[in-house]
């Protein structure tokens, strides 16, 4: 089970794209809003994660420069990475209902 070390960061970027296309800003600021500030991941802490899922196919980007402003790169889910979402949902639960299986028969 990697998704514990390493692939949390995937499921939730995936899970908030899910919903609409982000720039970076916007991502690090609804993760650290709708995870009440337990996942305050700052833009540099994701990018490695944003360029791991651009390079596997599962995100797009797109850039959108409206007139006098700073140009963002948007990043959009595609087709895989919402069976990508799929799988990792699948593990999550099932580490998820394990850890609560372990813990109630401990009596925590």
């Amino acid at each position: 089970m990697e998704l514990f070390t390493q692939h949390l960061p995937e499921l939730w970027l995936l899970s908030l794209l899910k919903q609409e296309d982000l720039y970076l800003h916007q991502m690090a600021q609804r993760l650290s809003h709708r995870s009440g500030g337990a996942f305050a991941l700052g833009e540099s802490q994701l990018y490695p994660h944003i360029f791991r899922l651009m390079g596997q196919g599962f995100i797009s980007d797109r850039k959108d420069q409206p007139e006098k402003r700073r140009a963002r790169i948007y990043y959009h889910l595609e087709p895989a990475g919402e069976a990508r979402l799929e799988e990792l949902l699948k593990e999550y639960r099932q580490a998820a209902s394990g850890t609560e299986g372990v813990l109630s028969s401990c009596g925590l």
